[in-house]
């Protein structure tokens, strides 16, 4: 900047003028304090943001303290108490914002799990219903199965009774045709006796 005419807006060359915070020579630091609040006149909202942001990053570095310190002496320079309520409402409710946003995911993400659990418990019951009619068509095939089974032992004794009286019926024409050929050949023995008889008569 020369002779303060000329104002940057540009974060990173905003950010590369607050390094020089920490610079080792007092006049490079003190033209760097003056710089930023000139800039901070004219955009004070980018400048708190950034200055704010960067004492964030090195809260946690004691050494850091003075640094810090310059770093308020800077945005007092050109923000009014007002101002600065201003900013760190908007920040909080940025921030607040943020959290809310991240419940919301994180609801999100509990319902879909919730999703997910009762559609596997849905699919589970599905699959159980399917295994319990499968069981019941085997219980019915062997059932089926079983009656097929009774009823060829059934049909084999019966054809077994049947072979049982054939057989029976082809012994009794046996023994008939036995029987009725005996009695012929007594018969023509007798015959043949009574003719004897006469001869000799």
């Amino acid at each position: 900047m020369a002779g303060g005419d000329t104002l940057i807006d540009d974060e990173s060359l905003i950010k590369t003028i607050i390094t020089k915070l920490k610079d080792e020579k007092d006049f490079v630091v003190e033209k760097a304090i003056q710089t930023l609040k000139a800039i901070g006149k004219k955009s004070p909202s980018l400048v708190t943001k950034i200055l704010t942001e960067y004492a964030k990053e090195i809260t946690d570095i004691p050494e850091n303290q003075d640094l810090k310190d310059s770093i308020n002496d800077i945005i007092k320079g050109f923000v009014t108490v007002e101002k600065i309520e201003e900013i760190v409402e908007a920040t909080e409710e940025k921030r607040d914002t943020g959290i809310e946003e991240e419940e919301s995911k994180v609801e999100d993400k509990e319902l879909e799990l919730k999703r997910k659990e009762l559609e596997i418990k849905k699919k589970k019951l599905e699959l159980e219903e399917k295994e319990k009619e499968l069981e019941e068509i085997e219980i019915l095939e062997k059932e089926k199965s079983l009656k097929i089974k009774e009823e060829l032992i059934e049909k084999e004794k019966e054809l077994t009774q049947v072979e049982i009286e054939l057989k029976q019926k082809e012994i009794k024409q046996k023994e008939q045709d036995i029987l009725e050929a005996e009695a012929k050949r007594l018969g023509e023995q007798l015959k043949k006796l009574k003719q004897n008889e006469g001869k000799e008569v």
